[in-house]
């Protein structure tokens, strides 16, 4: 779901225009571009009194009466775009439908700035794409940032975010070291010396760079845990009843890449009966009379 701060009613159109391109140019990033059939984009407009977001760091500050009372110069770094009426955004992004949670805001603001947390916010200038994808990789793929401060040095545990570790050879993805130049670099969620990325460049650390591999196979394990290869299935119910002799198609849509090598198993009672198909015929005749079956 898509929601905009800092556009007036008269800038509605420009608020559709600038979800079009982003969305427009999200998928052209893999691996959204690949499993775009996955995503649903939604979006939901509340109009704004003024025009662009507050700037704290300016002198004098400027203030805006916005929607949702979005902001630069988060916690003190002046790129950080955040939101404080999250309540009214809520709300808001409630009223589409599909929602699962996730959320983007597009600051109406040329000022560079981008953010994530509970929320994924951007401005909407030039580089707004990749500043946005780069911020629903955080949001999304539960990635970590991949650049650094110079001097910083890391002293915690294991990070939980799938592209960076304590590890000096990236045992974390060793499966793909060696792949497409995956290997162990230094410096990663902000700091110097201490962790290690996969790959010297990715998106999660510069713009104009693809995903790196790792990075792109955990969003699409969370894709696939938001969604699903399978839809359209027929017959729609759960629960159907057949007498004998009768046969019953059974049979799905498979929004899978072909890329993905998806595999298509039936099963019958856990029995595999076919394979390779999205559509199964079961014949009740080869069924015991009386009992449920479950494919």
């Amino acid at each position: 779901v898509i929601l905009g701060d800092g556009y007036r009613a008269v800038d509605q159109a420009k608020f559709d225009a600038d979800c079009l391109r982003f969305i427009t140019g999200m998928l052209q990033v893999e691996p959204y571009k690949t499993y775009g059939d996955y995503i649903n984009a939604h979006t939901v407009f509340r109009a704004s009194r003024e025009a662009g977001v507050d700037h704290p760091e300016r002198t004098p500050p400027v203030v805006r009466d916005t929607a949702y009372n979005g902001t630069y110069n988060t916690g003190g770094t002046v790129r950080c775009t955040t939101i404080r009426n999250t309540s009214l955004a809520l709300r808001d992004a409630a009223l589409a439908p599909s929602v699962d949670g996730r959320v983007l805001v597009l600051f109406n603001d040329p000022q560079y700035g981008g953010c994530a947390g509970q929320f994924a916010v951007s401005y909407n200038g030039p580089s707004m794409v990749q500043v946005q994808t780069h911020e629903v990789g955080h949001s999304l793929g539960r990635l970590a940032d991949e650049y650094w401060y110079s001097g910083r040095t890391y002293s915690g545990g294991e990070p939980s975010q799938v592209n960076a570790t304590k590890s000096s050879t990236g045992a974390k993805w060793s499966i793909w070291r060696g792949f497409n130049g995956v290997s162990a670099f230094e410096g990663a969620r902000y700091n110097q010396f201490g962790l290690w990325r996969p790959k010297n460049n990715c998106l999660m650390r510069s713009l104009g760079v693809p995903l790196c591999p790792i990075c792109g196979e955990n969003i699409v394990k969370e894709l696939h845990r938001a969604s699903t290869g399978i839809t359209s299935p027929q017959p729609a119910s759960q629960s159907v009843t057949l007498t004998q002799p009768a046969r019953q198609v059974f049979s799905f849509t498979n929004k899978a890449p072909t890329s993905a090598n998806a595999t298509i198993t039936w099963r019958v009672d856990g029995q595999a009966v076919a394979s390779g198909t999205t559509s199964y015929t079961l014949n009740s005749a080869s069924l015991a009379l009386g009992l449920p079956q479950h494919w």
